[in-house]
């Protein structure tokens, strides 16, 4: 169950990313006047960055049969 948090929980990151740059793309396009420009512009450096995270947050993560390993093969209690 922890395992469904935790991805559930870079899911939401990635998502509140994406929305801050897009809400940023919205009000830059207001104040410079280019219509739908900026808003895609961040809206897609939102997306890069979240993909960016999650794989380095995802590969950083040790699994589980390495974290209950011990440096010869057995199990730690």
């Amino acid at each position: 169950m922890g395992d469904v948090g935790q991805m559930s929980g870079y899911g939401l990151g990635w998502a509140l990313t994406v929305a801050l740059l897009a809400w940023v793309g919205i009000r830059l396009d207001e104040w410079l006047g280019t219509s739908p420009a900026m808003v895609l512009l961040c809206t897609l450096a939102g997306i890069a960055a979240g993909m960016v995270t999650v794989y380095t947050r995802a590969m950083a993560r040790p699994t589980r049969g390495e974290s209950d390993m011990s440096q010869n093969g057995e199990e730690q209690s």
